[in-house]
């Protein structure tokens, strides 16, 4: 015997069945190739299967978490509405302030003027005097003090428009008529 056969000898198999020709054909082995892939796709498919529906449970926690924590940050809001809205209120209160203080003068001046130029038998039941103009309802005891008044605020300097929105019998307060007058301030130079 050879030395060299007895060391690397070769293990023979045996089987016993009988060998298949459909088998060594070129048919039987791409289904013996495909059965075999197939298998593994199958076992590869069930892994990623089972892989993402664990994955799907981390995802549900997380989401539940972001959910609550959502609902937790909601009512810290909700809470500071009221004080927003207090807030907003007052800076709304404080701009109007401002805006009265720096157009304090004009309404000073508005007051004045019209103190100057309204007849004794003119009363005013309503005023109202903003940068642009006064708006007011009056009663006059005569139609000669009605204008004497139109008259006055036509020659004077610091009104531009004289406009009467109504007028009416003034019977109800003993008065001959009531109007109402708007009379815009004649615009300044540097304003």
């Amino acid at each position: 015997m050879n030395l060299t056969a007895l060391f690397f000898r070769t293990k023979k198999k045996i089987n016993l069945l009988p060998k298949d020709p459909f088998e060594e054909s070129l048919l039987g082995r791409v289904l013996s190739w495909g059965l075999t892939v197939g298998k593994w796709i199958v076992i590869v498919t069930q892994i990623v299967v089972v892989s993402v529906f664990l994955f799907r449970f981390s995802l549900d926690r997380k989401l539940n978490n972001l959910r609550r924590d959502i609902g937790k940050e909601v009512v810290k809001i909700k809470a500071y509405e009221s004080i927003e809205n207090n807030f907003r209120l007052a800076q709304a209160r404080v701009l109007l302030a401002k805006d009265l203080i720096a157009n304090q003068d004009k309404i000073k001046l508005g007051f004045k003027e019209q103190a100057q130029l309204i007849p004794d038998d003119i009363w005013l039941e309503k005023i109202e005097i903003n940068q642009k103009q006064i708006n007011l309802v009056a009663y006059a005891y005569s139609m000669n003090s009605f204008n004497r008044f139109l008259e006055n605020l036509r020659v004077s300097k610091k009104f531009k428009k004289i406009s009467i929105q109504n007028i009416e019998s003034g019977a109800e307060k003993q008065a001959k008529l009531k109007f109402n007058l708007t009379v815009d301030f004649q615009e300044e130079n540097g304003r």
